[in-house]
């Protein structure tokens, strides 16, 4: 049977050996996961503020439990990691002897009000999306004004009020008590400091408006993308029967946690897709790929993200939040690029005829090849007018004329790896590590919570302010410059 049948097992572990290799291999924590389908790298535009926003979108985003890459609907490595500092700080709270029952009072307040403001922001921020779609743009309000005339600006203001009293109140009960309370403070506190988030255009249509633009915890791939692209240095793949497995590719994921069902060859739209791809998985011996260039980069998060508290804090979680159905069980470290792709594929001459007609004459439909998707207006790796294909002696010769970077693999840490025993045994039917996140109904103020409920207990005007002053030293002290400490 040839290592491109049924599921193509084989030709992937192969893939995958070759990727962890160059990458620099894949010793416990760090794994090395190829993307199931290689994305161009669009970070390279003359807009910075947009390229800062790709590049944290992917290095944010938190990847499924498995051996290929997919990106875990609705998580990110920011919220993950926050519900992390939530379980510690309840947990240490509950391990202590004094003020129990106050300390977890607090905690509850400082939460609610975190989440009632976010519900708020998210309210206005949709609301503003709503009024400049429906509204010609010299006949807006500046968004200031806006806000004013619709009384977002005076709920925004209290809101803010009630988070500072919480968590200043919090701040100071927990930093009284020390150790690792303390230490989880702090960590909160980075998290919400000021310093932590960038405002950044979500689309190519809101670049020019940052009225529209939104928050994100500042994260950044490092390196020049276009010195890179300038550079070549080739590397080539060879994936025939003669090389190498992976022998980490199934093991490490527990076999069924792996996204083994991806076929590696595929053209969707044809009524002849079953009777070619069988043809293509049977009669093809060898796929080489050249690179112009490969290179790994590495992700900078901002002082919020604190990687030597994960490792500190590990085993005073449980278990499962590590594992194949956790929440920060992979955090993504670094990224493996590469330019200028070009694919040999050895196979019969039908096949060979039939993506190249295919090329020619329905272009739109594009084709797949191992991780790469080639043709059509969207191709994840290369569009139709940005892809060549010719007909060679023995098969078929792709290239990627864009002119972009694609991303190779995503290089994470698994916190798992350092749990006492391994990481928790994945359930025999994996399931993605949680649907997607419900999408959320644009809320009216009216159903927002009401401004206060966040307390659980009556303050005097002068521990308002108190709680207020001690949340403006917390965050002062959370913005100065700190050395980070990583997970390895």
């Amino acid at each position: 049977m040839s290592i491109f049948s049924g599921n193509s097992e084989t030709a992937w572990s192969i893939y995958h050996k070759l990727v962890k290799d160059v990458a620099g291999g894949d010793d416990p924590p760090v794994v090395v996961i190829p993307l199931a389908t290689a994305q161009r790298v669009e970070w390279d535009t003359s807009y910075d503020k947009w390229n800062l926003f790709l590049k944290q979108n992917i290095a944010n985003a938190m990847p499924e439990w498995g051996s290929l890459y997919n990106r875990s609907a609705g998580r990110d490595v920011a919220q993950e990691y926050e519900a992390l500092l939530d379980r510690l700080s309840i947990k240490f709270i509950e391990q202590g002897n004094v003020d129990v029952a106050r300390k977890k009072q607090l905690d509850d307040a400082r939460k609610t009000a975190r989440d009632n403001l976010r519900t708020l922001e998210r309210t206005i921020n949709a609301d503003w999306r709503t009024y400049c779609a429906d509204t010609p743009a010299n006949e807006r309000l500046p968004r200031n004004r806006w806000e004013q005339e619709m009384a977002y600006s005076a709920d925004r203001a209290s809101y803010q009020q009630e988070l500072q009293i919480a968590e200043g109140a919090y701040f100071l009960e927990i930093n009284n008590a020390g150790g690792r309370l303390a230490e989880i403070g702090r960590a909160i506190a980075a998290l919400g400091a000021r310093e932590a988030k960038i405002a950044l255009p979500s689309s190519q249509e809101t670049i020019g408006d940052e009225t529209q633009w939104e928050s994100y915890f500042q994260t950044n791939v490092l390196g020049d993308i276009n010195q890179f692209k300038a550079e070549r240095v080739e590397h080539t793949f060879t994936i025939n029967e003669s090389q190498h497995q992976s022998t980490t590719y199934s093991s490490r994921w527990g076999g069924s946690a792996s996204f083994q069902y991806f076929y590696f060859f595929g053209a969707g739209g044809s009524t002849d897709n079953e009777r070619i791809q069988k043809s293509w998985e049977d009669d093809t011996t060898e796929v080489k790929v050249t690179f112009g260039n490969l290179n790994t980069f590495q992700i900078n998060r901002g002082q919020w993200f604190k990687g030597g508290l994960i490792r500190e804090y590990l085993n005073d979680i449980d278990r499962e939040f590590w594992g194949p159905r956790g929440r920060l069980n992979l955090i993504p470290t670094g990224l493996l690029l590469a330019h200028s792709l070009q694919v040999d594929i050895k196979t019969t001459a039908e096949n060979g005829n039939y993506a190249y007609e295919r090329h020619q004459t329905s272009g739109s439909a594009g084709f797949r090849c191992g991780p790469w998707r080639f043709g059509g207006s969207g191709g994840s790796t290369s569009t139709y007018e940005s892809t060549t294909v010719v007909k060679t002696e023995t098969g078929l010769q792709i290239k990627d004329t864009s002119g972009r970077a694609i991303v190779l693999a995503v290089i994470c840490d698994r916190p798992a790896d350092m749990l006492a025993g391994g990481p928790p045994p994945t359930p025999f039917f994996m399931v993605r590590n949680r649907p997607a996140a419900p999408i959320l109904e644009k809320a009216r103020l009216d159903a927002l919570p009401v401004a206060g409920k966040a307390h659980l207990y009556d303050l005097s005007e002068a521990d308002k302010a108190k709680y207020i002053a001690y949340w403006h030293e917390a965050m002062k002290e959370a913005s100065r410059p700190k050395v980070q400490s990583s997970l390895k």
